[in-house]
């Protein structure tokens, strides 16, 4: 059982870094047909000043951090050591306001490293339930979440997907959230 979640796990995450290939290759395909468009358009060569602003959408990819996580990211196993809440707090002039609680998930890698995951929001919720201390998880490039792997050896009723981290009924092959496929 615990295989074949791996092998479902690495199969999605393979898939969704060939995704986000894919689409910043298109993206940049895109941007190169309108540098040449306008160029062609207004008549002006490719070096002139304003058709070099074009060059400035090629560099996207790298700095947007979403593209360059996913590319630059390694698949690791740990188990959990640490959960702590950790309030957000404003003080203004009349006392502080509680503006919300992130939990900070600490994971050890089989490596020695250690990996701190926030979770904030209802992905608060969900995470205080579904880790627990000394869990084995498994993270993967591409995905958002950890897989707990302790606990979804033990899940008949409700499936976590590691891509947008809600719980689905585990009768479906698709998340109903994200429209992923589950791990089983």
């Amino acid at each position: 059982m615990k295989k074949q979640v791996e092998k479902m796990a690495e199969q999605m995450g393979q898939n969704a870094l060939i995704a986000s290939i894919v689409k910043t290759v298109l993206y940049w395909l895109l941007v190169v047909a309108l540098w040449l468009g306008y160029s062609h358009l207004w008549q002006r060569p490719l070096t002139h000043p304003s058709a070099i602003a074009f060059t400035i959408p090629l560099v996207v990819p790298f700095v947007w951090p979403k593209i360059h996580e996913r590319w630059a990211e390694k698949n690791w196993k740990g188990t959990v050591v640490q959960m702590k809440d950790v309030e957000e707090i404003r003080i203004t002039g009349r006392g502080a306001k509680k503006l919300f609680t992130h939990l900070h998930i600490t994971f050890r890698t089989s490596e020695g490293s250690e990996k701190i995951v926030f979770h904030e929001g209802p992905e608060y919720k969900i995470a205080n339930g579904y880790y627990h201390m000394g869990d084995e998880v498994w993270k993967l490039k591409c995905l958002k979440y950890p897989i707990n792997m302790t606990d979804e050896a033990e899940r008949t009723e409700d499936i976590f997907c590691p891509n947008c981290g809600r719980f689905t009924n585990a009768s479906r092959k698709k998340c109903h959230w994200c429209r992923k496929p589950l791990l089983k």
